[in-house]
């Protein structure tokens, strides 16, 4: 029996550790998140998170303990999915900017044919971001900010015969390729075009390849991790272009900082309400 988190999200799984959950797996999946009109928000993550439930379940063993989540976000009745370009997600941060809005996650856990759901529902009011402080991140982290727009993903996934530590070996000491690898060595069916999946559909990514391609600049190749099974690689590049290119200035980077400045003041508040429900419960964990 083992605990499978059906997720990458590195958030999630800081999560279980945090209330001393650490022997778990984790298993990547890729589903239609499409759900019926008409659900309240918190019936929609309980919907979607059964979805991710019953996809886990059939590549888990029978007595696993299967975690799935979908988190989404909600202004007023109206959900705010991810932005399909920059003047999207401007429309987006302008609309928050100030204003209250319902972050809802519906959770699932099974067991056989145990299964609990549930779901949580938080308000979170957006204060405008002061022009200094974003002024001041960009001065900082600017020579580390790249425009997105353009950029390819190229993908190896490996196959199970060859030994992709030492591949990858090989591509980080620059003495192959990643676009050779992928030929050689990829059971991915884009291998022949050297890996290329395409542009980056920003917009369109689930949370756990956002949270991977968007720590990387032009040119990075990630570190081997695993999807469906298989040993993968990633690699974020634009055609035609060696290097990572020009740097975003101050204001391409703007929106982009004041979403990142967002993100420590509101684990400031979770690792506020997280010490008090530490300070009230007893958490039990049965296998």
């Amino acid at each position: 029996m083992a605990i499978v988190l059906a997720s990458q999200s590195p958030r999630r799984q800081e999560l279980l550790a945090r209330i001393g959950v650490e022997d778990f797996k984790t298993l990547s999946l890729d589903i239609d998140e499409s759900y019926p009109e008409g659900l309240s928000p918190e019936d929609t993550v309980r919907y979607i998170a059964k979805k991710k439930c019953d996809a886990a379940a059939a590549l888990c063993a029978p007595d696993d303990l299967i975690i799935t989540a979908d988190t989404m976000v909600f202004l007023g009745n109206d959900r705010l999915g991810k932005p399909r370009d920059e003047e999207d997600a401007l429309r987006m941060l302008r609309a928050l900017s100030g204003r209250a809005h319902t972050v809802c996650t519906g959770v699932s856990v099974r067991r056989g044919a145990q299964e609990e759901r549930f779901a949580v529902s938080t308000r979170v009011f957006f204060r405008p971001m002061t022009d200094d402080e974003i002024r001041a991140y960009y001065e900082k982290h600017k020579d580390t900010m790249y425009d997105r727009n353009g950029l390819h993903m190229g993908l190896i996934v490996y196959n199970p015969n060859v030994n992709a530590r030492s591949i990858a070996a090989q591509i980080a000491s620059g003495s192959l390729s990643f676009e050779e690898a992928a030929r050689k060595y990829s059971i991915a069916p884009n291998r022949e075009k050297g890996g290329d999946m395409g542009p980056v559909e920003w917009g369109r990514l689930n949370p756990e390849w956002e949270s991977r391609l968007e720590k990387m600049k032009p040119g990075d190749v990630t570190d081997i991790f695993t999807v469906q099974g298989h040993k993968a690689q990633v690699h974020l590049f634009r055609p035609g272009q060696s290097g990572p290119g020009r740097p975003m200035t101050f204001e391409e980077a703007r929106p982009v900082i004041d979403n990142i400045l967002r993100q420590p003041k509101a684990m400031e508040r979770f690792d506020e309400y997280s010490q008090q429900l530490r300070n009230k419960a007893v958490i039990d964990i049965r296998l």
